[in-house]
């Protein structure tokens, strides 16, 4: 493009004649300063010009060069200068012409740049460009009437045309005009009388200047020529919800929503403001499922509206489905981390950790920084007993949670967890003192690391201890005082284990492995048939102890 600029401008002639040793020199520093200008290095351009300027101060393309370097440098004085005689040399010129209007928009001289252009138009009528960049700076200087007469001279000259109408309405529009701005519209309607755009552009005026009814003939006469056009659609039904009129405010919706002429956008905003209003009672949760199929089956190539029919399916506690238009959704768009994140929400109440830890392993591909997935894998890979992969993947998942405390408490934790189990009780113990090092009153980690010490046997005193301050914090939970209480029965305090336990099953009356555990506290405290009824209860809610059948018909407490 450069190289074509200056061929145009420097084709210019010259007032100075120029003996063949000064030629050259001129085309040297005239070549050198505009290759310093098209890779905007104004200062270097300057010094170069200015050498061709002592040497042909007259020639225009110089002078034309000089004012787009002022320009770039924003000295707009001096731009205004060397473009003002660049012109004067060559008032043919539309390159010159251009610069100047160019200067005077910089400088915001928008009346000089608009009759400038409007000069440029008059002479070249076949460039409408010139008469667009002439109408733009005379709305900008405000100078709206100078902008619609010469609008209304180019339309004499060329006829009806779109462009012209459309500047003509928006001007009418900005003088409060509006019935001269209809007539415009109408100039487009009565042309042509099918094109549906165009009275759609009618009522919109109409619309906007609050004259709905009028809006909506028009929009009901698009719909008589087009059925399926969204626009119309969606515009009545913004009318009918204005209204109150809810019943057609959906049935519109709903017909917008099938449109295959109305962009997704458009569609979702007005499907989740039906979806969000509660306006349908009983019915509200069908007419969301049906907006949101609507969406699916006209638009099945975007993400986002099988995310929404996804949220449906989670707030309806139905996650099975609600997972799988999640996987749908990802499949479109598999850079989208909330996708990612409601598929394993949705594997994690469906407590399904094979599923959980296949999510969360794609998941881990797509976003290797995210801790969230590495702490829901390694609860999963946990529950499956994979014990050693979970704390793999909860080391990695530490490494990136940096500011994450609660994401890096529940690692830390799950490391203590699977170690226990794997009977790495170093690296249980480190990793739960690790998460109380971030947050002293986690109750989860207090209980767990106490319940853990307890089954071993070991530090007692400190077990108690965190066990205690779980039930301080929790007073409601019944594994506290479940913890509280075995820990009492580990140190032999069987009254003061029995008050706990109690008070867990009066909380929860059918946990299986307290019902075990209030059975062992009751048999040391001697009261034998008592402590068997418990154990019955317990392995008839599925108590998890291998001993507990052994435990009952011996009438026996085995460890």
């Amino acid at each position: 493009m450069l190289s074509t600029s200056i061929q145009l401008v420097y084709a210019q002639k010259s007032n100075t004649k120029l003996t063949e040793e000064q030629r050259i020199k001129f085309d040297q520093h005239f070549i050198n300063a505009n290759k310093f200008l098209m890779v905007k290095q104004p200062d270097d351009a300057l010094k170069e010009i200015k050498q061709a300027e002592l040497i042909d101060a007259e020639n225009g393309a110089l002078n034309f060069i000089t004012a787009q370097i002022y320009l770039q440098k924003n000295l707009l004085i001096d731009a205004e200068r060397y473009a003002l005689k660049a012109v004067k040399l060559n008032p043919e010129n539309p390159w010159y012409n251009k610069l100047l209007g160019e200067v005077y928009k910089t400088q915001k001289q928008y009346k000089k740049a608009g009759d400038l252009y409007a000069v440029l138009y008059r002479k070249h009528p076949n460039t409408l460009s010139y008469l667009y960049d002439a109408t733009y700076m005379y709305v900008m200087a405000r100078e709206l009437n100078n902008a619609l007469k010469l609008l209304t001279e180019a339309e004499k000259a060329i006829g009806l045309n779109e462009d012209i109408v459309k500047q003509k309405q928006s001007i009418f529009l900005a003088q409060n005009k509006v019935d001269k701005a209809v007539k415009e519209a109408e100039k487009l309607t009565s042309a042509y009388l099918l094109n549906t755009k165009y009275i759609g552009q009618l009522a919109d005026i109409y619309l906007s200047n609050g004259k709905e009814e009028k809006a909506n003939e028009l929009y009901r006469k698009i719909l008589t020529i087009e059925p399926d056009n969204g626009y119309a659609l969606l515009a009545l039904a913004d009318d009918y919800r204005n209204k109150k009129n809810y019943a057609e405010w959906f049935n519109y919706t709903l017909a917008a929503a099938k449109s295959n002429t109305l962009d997704v956008k458009s569609k979702l905003r007005t499907c989740v403001e039906v979806i969000s209003s509660n306006q349908f009672g009983n019915e509200q949760k069908s007419k969301n499922y049906q907006l949101a199929e609507a969406l699916t089956q006209s638009n099945a190539d975007e993400a986002a509206v099988w995310m929404l029919l996804g949220d449906l399916y989670t707030q309806d506690t139905k996650y099975k489905e609600a997972h799988e238009h999640y996987e749908k959704a990802a499949i479109i768009e598999p850079g989208n981390y909330s996708i990612w994140r409601q598929m394993v929400l949705c594997s994690s109440e469906l407590r399904d950790n094979q599923q959980m830890t296949k999510d969360c392993e794609r998941a881990i591909e797509m976003f290797p920084n995210e801790a969230l997935f590495y702490a829901y894998y390694t609860f999963a890979a946990q529950q499956l007993k994979q014990y050693q992969a979970a704390i793999n993947m909860a080391l990695r998942g530490i490494e990136l949670s940096d500011g994450q405390s609660e994401i890096q408490i529940q690692l830390y934790v799950s490391i203590g967890d699977a170690a226990h189990f794997l009977k790495q009780y170093n690296t249980s113990d480190s990793a739960f003192e690790a998460a109380l090092k971030i947050d002293r009153n986690n109750t989860y980690a207090l209980n767990n690391y106490a319940y853990f010490l307890s089954l071993r046997k070991t530090n007692l005193t400190r077990a108690a201890e965190m066990s205690l301050r779980t039930i301080e914090l929790e007073a409601e939970n019944a594994s506290y005082y479940d913890t509280y209480g075995w820990i009492l029965f580990m140190q032999k305090k069987y009254t003061e284990a029995k008050v706990q336990i109690e008070k867990s099953i009066e909380i929860s009356p059918k946990n299986a492995e307290v019902l075990d555990h209030y059975g062992d506290v009751l048999f040391f405290l001697g009261d034998i048939n008592k402590a068997v009824e418990q154990w019955i209860k317990a392995r008839d809610y599925g108590a998890e102890n291998n001993l507990i059948d052994k435990k009952i018909k011996d009438k026996k407490w085995y460890e």
